[in-house]
């Protein structure tokens, strides 16, 4: 049986949910792979391959893919003027952590550097977010940051080496 609930029945809304829980699902398990997969592709390319050229070439391949999603579903937005400041201000960051990034693997391992690099990402998500748009830490986030903390401290005391630790501060 089917219940109907103004347009569309109720057994269409849920296998909708279904198919967007799925979506988004696969999207993020692939995310995460691609992300893992930048630091051995990083590896594999060195020092040797140039940097900037590294992370221009990644720029360049994430801007057609995207350019060419929007052309296909027509959905382009007019960049506001006053948001200029922030898309550059992303874009100069974002070219700064992806050369950190790439030298931080070369220099340590992957396991390493990924690891920082999302923890120092917590991190300063946590610290622009109470700057910039006067988010509040919660008594949640704080217990997070804290363990956070903790996890870090146990695995990199332990291991980290006095030279490594330049490479480590250029994750962030």
């Amino acid at each position: 049986r089917t219940r109907y609930s103004g347009r569309y029945s109720v057994r269409y809304i849920v296998l909708a949910m279904d198919k967007n829980k799925t979506a988004g699902i696969v999207s993020l398990i692939s995310a995460a792979f691609l992300w893992a997969f930048f630091g051995v592709f990083s590896r594999l390319l060195g020092i040797g391959f140039g940097i900037f050229y590294q992370a221009f070439s990644r720029g360049l391949i994430l801007l057609l893919i995207l350019s060419g999603g929007l052309l296909l579903r027509k959905n382009w937005r007019r960049i506001l003027p006053t948001d200029y400041q922030w898309f550059l201000g992303m874009s100069l960051l974002g070219l700064l952590s992806s050369v950190g990034f790439f030298v931080a693997v070369n220099h340590l391992t992957i396991g390493t550097t990924l690891f920082a690099f999302f923890a120092a990402s917590t991190f300063g998500g946590y610290f622009l977010g109470s700057v910039l748009f006067r988010e509040r830490l919660t008594r949640t986030k704080i217990i997070s940051l804290l363990i956070s903390f903790a996890g870090l401290s146990m695995i990199f005391l332990l291991t980290l080496e006095r030279t490594s630790l330049f490479y480590l501060l250029l994750l962030k």
